[in-house]
Parts: structure tokens; C-alpha cells; sequence
């Protein structure tokens, strides 16, 4: 499997070159794990922003709906929470993709002989 994907330009396309051969199917989780693993690693690193889900808390000044003074008071303290809850999330993202990425879940988790 052969992945490359051109930076974003301002005007055009961005260039997509994709090629995969036919033994990447076998594997195709293992496969996809190699490369959203260092993806999902370098997204908690930039942190340029959490999904919607996690910061819509209420309570701002610029929405359309008028709230409480105590509801905008909480607001940061709401967000702060929300920004928790992704690092979490992407914590328990990144540690799935590693143990399918990297073949050693036999050496981690399995401790002496079945009976």
C-alpha cells in the first residue's frame, strides 16, 4: 500500500495518489491502524480545536438564545470539561489503534500457560 496525499493548495485540487495491492485487504484493519495511529498522535499534539459535541456546553454570550447570568458564569468551567472529555476520548482512540497497529497484544496481556 503505497499513501500519498499532496498538501491543501489555494486554488485546484489536492493531489491523491492511493495504491493497493491485493494482500492489503487481508490485513485491512491492521493496514488502516498504521496510518490513522500517527494521525490521531499529531491531532492531540496541534490541538487546533475539539468536535462540536464536546463544546457545546451553552451559556455563551454570542448565542441566539438569551440564557442566565449564572449559566454564562459556567461556561468556561462547561468548556474546560468538554476539552477533557476529547483528550480523553482521543486517549482511548490512540490506545485501540496501538494495539491493533502494533502485533505484541499476546506479550502485554497473556501471562503464563491455559489450563
Amino acid at each position: 500500500m503505497k499513501v500519498r496525499l499532496g498538501g491543501y493548495k489555494k486554488r485546484g485540487k489536492r493531489k491523491i495518489n492511493i495504491e493497493i495491492e491485493h494482500f492489503d485487504t487481508w490485513s485491512c484493519d491492521h493496514n488502516l491502524a498504521l496510518i490513522i495511529l500517527p494521525l490521531l498522535i499529531q491531532l492531540k499534539a496541534t490541538k487546533h480545536g475539539i468536535p462540536n459535541e464536546f463544546a457545546d456546553v451553552g451559556g455563551e454570550k454570542w448565542g441566539s438564545q438569551e440564557s442566565f447570568d449564572f449559566y454564562q458564569e459556567t461556561h468556561n468551567e462547561c468548556f474546560d470539561i468538554g476539552v477533557k472529555r476529547w483528550e480523553e476520548t482521543l486517549d482511548k482512540m490512540i490506545w485501540s489503534f496501538e494495539q491493533i497497529a502494533f502485533d505484541d497484544y499476546d506479550k502485554k496481556y497473556h501471562h503464563g500457560d491455559a489450563k
